[in-house]
């Protein structure tokens, strides 16, 4: 059965060149990273990726899609990144279960170095969570 792949592009830098220029994606929405929430729906076939600028925009990003029903809720960042933001979170009040069910780090270990490797670890790591969901 063949599924397709609906891919949707968020961000609050409309003039930025790769979202610009981003012909890969099915879709693409400018909006307040503290509105992304009304963006992405529960659905168990929602797979997604946090990657913005900065940890602050991560968190921002994070503590909204927390709580949604998603197949895949990652976010790319370094061990002291996501220690920070961790931190703050729980002091926020979020259970560590529910940090639990994020990926982190995402994509596959393959010793990714180049933005291409690491795009195509972390779409392995997706179909990686499809292929044990269906």
């Amino acid at each position: 059965m063949s599924h397709t792949v609906y891919i949707v592009v968020l961000d609050e830098r409309a003039d930025l060149h790769t979202f610009k220029n981003n012909h890969d994606a099915d879709k693409k929405i400018t909006c307040s990273y503290h509105d992304v929430h009304t963006h992405i729906l529960e659905k168990s076939r929602n797979y997604v990726v946090i990657v913005t600028p900065n940890h602050r925009t991560d968190e921002i990003v994070l503590k909204q899609l927390l709580e949604k029903k998603l197949s895949y809720l990652g976010l790319m960042g370094s061990p002291a990144k996501i220690k920070r933001i961790f931190t703050t979170l729980k002091q926020a009040g979020i259970s560590p279960e529910k940090l639990s069910q994020l990926q982190i780090p995402i994509g596959l270990p393959i010793r990714s170095h180049t933005p291409t490797e690491i795009a195509i670890s972390i779409a392995a790591e997706i179909i990686l969570f499809k292929n044990k969901v269906n």
